[in-house]
């Protein structure tokens, strides 16, 4: 009668991944009693030696083993982004299908436009009307600049009638001095004529008294009475010569006058020609003010044609980067909100798995180690990829270490979401590798069948197998890894071991 044991192994969850040593099922056959299997046998022959097991054999080589952890997790797309409006609106289109391939800037979806179209055509009526505001604001600055140049040039050509008033005032005095001159001349020339009438008429009155009395001839009181008449004569004309010095002394004074109000009159031309100037000055600072504020408001209504074509852009989803689309999960009329996604981008070249890593393995954690992706349905390495993210920070609850591994696509054999078997690849070195199937237990102890020639009772020569203990590490594959127990070239028992027990001989299979 036999016993049957099964030895199975515990899986730890650990976040979204959790390593486990995997280790197949195997069904573990104990011999507690030879009778109870001899009763299940058939009668043999006494003394017939038992028959020959036929077992395929498998050669111990060296070949490369790996030291491994395995984990769980769900993969992502390095780039993979979710589509969402930037606007509430009704969808118009959808321009693309489910797994369709698309380019960046390719048009997903369009909504409904109408109000935002309406924004945009009246911020473009605002600014016309901004520009037009513009435009006379400018028709302003330039006909005050028009109006301070003929100012500035009425202030110039005050300043000229001035210099020349000025002028003409200097002249005048000049032209007064010269004829007070004359006037003092002429007085004094009178004063000297006088004198000379005075002592003519001395002259005659001495002389016509001594003709009375005989003591001069009547000529010389002629000649007196000459003198005397010259002397009169030149009075009269030094006398007219005053007076007309008098006279061309109060012209020039006139003259003066009338330069000086010329003068007075340009000053007040120039006063009011630099205010003419201040003011247009002024005008221009404030058209040239308005002039600013226009600009200002074609600035500001720009922009709000700008904002409205944005947001007339809002109303158009785009994919952002190349991919393929993900699902789509609303038709054609529905009602979507700002925000709300309505499909994904990926990109299938990369993925990411995050993988919490426990802090025991802290001194071999490292950037750059192997990650294995495993094929579910050979238990072998399908995607390698290499850990390319270390957390700073342990997780407390867990004790692990966050850690991150990009796998390229090879094949196109990842997707995005997809739960996967992963393994980090500690080290990596040659040993002894079994599979699973060549391995007995009996309690804990894990057993294998080592052929080998031995001689029956007839000294003929023979196959059998010996029941030989070893030391197990880590499962590779669907295999064992021998850490003790089997040397290289030594054949074990690979099939039929159900069958087989210490001693029984063997017969090879091909």
């Amino acid at each position: 009668m036999t016993k049957l044991h099964i030895a199975t192994t515990t899986t730890k969850k650990a976040n979204v991944s959790f390593p486990i040593q995997l280790i197949s099922a195997v069904l573990l056959v104990s011999l507690t009693s030879t009778a109870c299997s001899e009763k299940k046998q058939p009668a043999a022959t006494a003394g017939a030696p038992p028959a020959a097991v036929p077992v395929k054999l498998l050669k111990i080589e060296p070949t490369k083993i790996e030291e491994t952890t395995q984990y769980q997790g769900q993969l992502q797309a390095v780039k993979r982004v979710s589509l969402a409006p930037q606007t509430s609106g009704r969808i118009q289109q959808i321009n693309v299908t489910q797994g369709q391939s698309v380019k960046t800037g390719e048009q997903i979806m369009l909504l409904s436009p109408e109000k935002s179209q309406a924004d945009v055509q009246g911020a473009q009526a605002q600014v016309q009307a901004q520009k037009s505001n513009l435009a006379n604001a400018q028709a302003q600055v330039t006909g005050q600049q028009s109006s301070l140049a003929n100012a500035q040039a009425q202030v110039k050509a005050q300043q000229s009638n001035l210099a020349n008033a000025q002028a003409r005032v200097t002249a005048a005095q000049a032209d007064v001095a010269r004829q007070q001159a004359q006037v003092e001349a002429a007085r004094a020339e009178i004063q000297a004529r006088e004198g000379e009438l005075r002592l003519a008429q001395v002259n005659y009155d001495r002389a016509k008294s001594l003709v009375n009395q005989g003591a001069l001839p009547r000529q010389e009181l002629d000649q007196r009475t000459a003198q005397l008449n010259n002397a009169r004569a030149a009075v009269n004309v030094a006398r007219q010569q005053l007076v007309a010095a008098q006279k061309s002394l109060s012209s020039a004074q006139a003259n003066v006058t009338a330069a000086q109000s010329t003068v007075t009159q340009a000053q007040a031309n120039i006063r009011s020609a630099q205010a003419t100037v201040t003011q247009a000055e002024a005008n221009i600072k404030a058209a040239q003010a308005t002039v600013a504020q226009a600009q200002a408001g074609v600035s500001q209504a720009e922009a709000n044609v700008k904002a409205a074509n944005t947001a007339l852009g809002y109303n158009k989803v785009v994919a952002p980067i190349n991919g393929v689309v993900g699902t789509i999960p609303v038709r054609v009329g529905d009602f979507v909100n700002t925000g709300q996604q309505v499909t994904s981008i990926i990109q299938n070249d990369a993925f990411e798995l995050q993988i919490p890593v426990s802090v025991q393995r802290t001194p071999q954690l490292k950037l750059g180690l192997p990650v294995q992706i495993i094929n579910p349905q050979n238990n072998k390495p399908a995607v390698i990829g290499s850990i390319s993210f270390i957390s700073p920070q342990i997780d407390r609850a867990s004790q692990t270490i966050l850690t991150k591994a990009v796998f390229p696509n090879v094949k196109d054999y990842l997707r995005d979401q997809l739960t996967v078997t992963a393994k980090i690849v500690w080290n990596e070195g040659t040993g002894i590798l079994i599979p699973t199937e060549s391995v007995t237990r009996i309690g804990n102890q894990p057993f294998v069948f080592v052929a080998q020639e031995s001689k029956d009772k007839d000294g003929k020569s023979q196959m059998t197998v010996n029941q030989t203990t070893v030391q197990l590490g880590p499962v590779q594959g669907n295999n064992f890894q021998v850490k003790e127990g089997l040397q290289t070239g030594q054949s074990i028992a690979v099939s039929n071991i159900l069958r087989l027990r210490n001693g029984v001989p063997i017969t090879p299979e091909p």
